[in-house]
């Protein structure tokens, strides 16, 4: 292959058309050795490649493609008042319309340039295209038109943080009729991420709210007066001041046109993961994580809770306090009553290391019926499991730790059944070592007595960087190397990993190197150190496979 290889006399094209095929031929070869490209995939790629960084030409300049006389043609230009905008735009019927807008940060870190730029292209075209990079905002981002799409290159790569918490960053409203596309970008900062007022027909993919709100207020994803048709997926919703996704009464419009949020992961907020006042909400395929108050709050206040679907999530170490993963909650202010009902939590796995009830049905204001939950498995280390003081309830295939942990007050079913069965769990517990220091340790589960502990393994995702010592264990309150010990588990290398039953140190039953029954209750317990300097990585994911004791019970009243 040639170091360089060059194009001259290339003469222009007078018309181009999307079927047309430029040719490449390589004279040496014969046909052979010749490539060619549609123009249609030509202007395609080049459009994408495309950067304001890539291309060198004179404010307000254009760089053409085909016949700036001829329909069909295209064209790039910097848009002649704000110079971090380049247009992007074709030739039909003999005048220039605009396919995107791309805008560059500005490096602005008062918020104004940045703003002015996005909000123009918000208001004028229908695909704004934002780049790697952190664009800085003083004022709030309003969408107003239908149709409209707000996307960047990825949520780890576009950030549009706004400097102050007077506002959202993005704001929707006055019942726009249409969609509204956002996709693959990070709203950091303001009192709320999004915002929408009266605005149905949303779509959110890859988007994130990140560490909103100000001083005890805001959420990440904020809904209010009639919104509907509202779908996110494979969003992050993380560290809200208050809620990471929040719904007023009235966020729906009846009609069955319901908010679906799927593939979501919602983490770390100060109340609760979803908060939502309304009717009809999907919330499948999400991982909860450290949600201050709960997982999900369903709430009946102005408007009954009603025809909730929770589905195939995860909840790890949700609300500190009683409300635990999923709160239902009909309230005792509302007059009259309202009603959280016809709701259904499937295939969920819970968890908590904090004590927290679990699912906790509250009926005593007004009334929590017609709840279906199955095929949930529900673990805790304290505190009640399943809590409800409700109407109506039908369980069915529901996984507990300790069955005695269940409470079920005035129910009006007549035949209510409740199986807790035999089954292997694993149990994936992340270890975060990157603040460092010396005999750190971290509880990972509590099992019952009649657990049987089938194997303990540890792999290193995250290398420990601190220069002393470092070593990982995994055993119990007398015995810190039980079941893995650091003489065969050094977490100096991520990929590395253990298991129980393996090392030099396997075997020995009275240290717990091999399957084990608990005849007590049994605390597992990580132990490690990660010292000298000053670590800023370090993680380990603790997997713990065991067996629950069976009881089946079966309740009527």
């Amino acid at each position: 292959m040639t170091d360089t290889i060059e194009i001259t006399d290339l003469d222009a094209i007078p018309v181009v058309a999307a079927s047309d095929v430029l040719y490449i031929i390589d004279v040496s070869q014969g046909d052979a050795g010749s490539c060619k490209v549609t123009v249609e995939n030509l202007f395609a790629g080049a459009f994408t490649a495309l950067e304001l960084s890539d291309i060198t030409f004179a404010a307000d300049g254009i760089l053409y493609f085909g016949d700036p006389t001829t329909n069909g043609s295209y064209r790039v230009r910097r848009d002649g008042t704000y110079s971090t905008i380049i247009l992007y735009e074709n030739r039909v019927s003999g005048s220039w319309s605009v396919v995107k807008a791309e805008v560059l940060p500005s490096g602005d870190a008062t918020g104004a340039t940045d703003y002015a730029a996005i909000q123009h292209c918000l208001d004028t075209y229908e695909c704004t295209q934002l780049l790697d990079g952190t664009y800085s905002t003083n004022d709030t981002l309003s969408i107003t038109t239908a149709g409209t799409v707000l996307a960047g290159t990825g949520k780890t790569s576009t950030w549009i943080d706004r400097v102050d918490a007077v506002a959202a960053v993005l704001y929707c409203y006055e019942n726009v009729s249409g969609q509204i596309m956002l996709r693959d970008l990070t709203f950091s900062g303001g009192l709320h991420g999004v915002h929408l007022d009266n605005t149905p027909h949303v779509e959110a993919r890859g988007v994130r709210c990140y560490y909103n709100g100000s001083g005890g207020s805001g959420h990440g994803w904020f809904c209010e007066n009639g919104c509907w048709s509202i779908r996110l997926s494979q969003c992050e919703l993380v560290g809200a001041q208050q809620d990471g996704f929040h719904a007023l009464a009235g966020a729906t419009d009846g009609n069955g046109n319901d908010v679906v949020l799927t593939d979501c992961s919602i983490r770390i907020n100060g109340e609760a993961g979803v908060y939502w006042g309304a009717n009809k909400i999907k919330i499948s395929g999400c991982q909860f994580e450290n949600n201050v108050d709960c997982g999900v709050h369903l709430r009946a206040n102005d408007v009954a809770a009603s025809g909730a679907s929770i589905v195939d999530n995860r909840f790890e170490n949700e609300g500190t306090g009683a409300n635990g993963a999923i709160f239902l909650d009909a309230v005792a202010t509302a007059s009259p009553a309202k009603f959280v009902q016809y709701t259904a939590i499937r295939g969920n796995y819970l968890y908590s290391g904090y004590g927290g009830d679990l699912i906790t049905a509250d009926g005593s204001a007004g009334d929590v019926d017609w709840l279906t939950i199955d095929n949930t498995n529900v673990m805790s280390s304290s505190g009640e499991y399943l809590l409800f003081g409700t109407d109506v309830v039908r369980l069915s295939n529901i996984y507990v730790r300790d069955p005695a942990k269940t409470t079920i007050t005035n129910p009006e079913e007549s035949e209510i059944t409740t199986n807790y069965q035999r089954k292997v769990i694993t149990e994936y517990i992340s270890v975060d070592c990157s603040d460092g220091g010396t005999a750190q340790e971290a509880t990972l589960v509590v099992l019952p007595t009649g657990t049987i502990i089938h194997d303990v393994m540890c792999y290193c995702s995250q290398t420990f960087n601190g220069s002393g010592t470092t070593s990982f264990e995994v055993g119990i309150a007398t015995a810190h190397d039980k079941y893995i010990d650091e003489a065969d588990f050094t977490p100096l290398n991520a990929g590395t990993y253990k298991c129980t039953n393996d090392g030099t140190n396997n075997g020995n039953y009275a240290d717990g190197k091999t399957a084990q029954y608990c005849t007590s209750a049994q605390t597992l317990i990580a132990y490690w150190t990660n010292d000298g300097g000053t670590p800023t990585t370090g993680k380990v994911t603790v997997c713990i496979t065991y067996t629950l004791a069976s009881v089946s019970t079966r309740a009527s009243t």
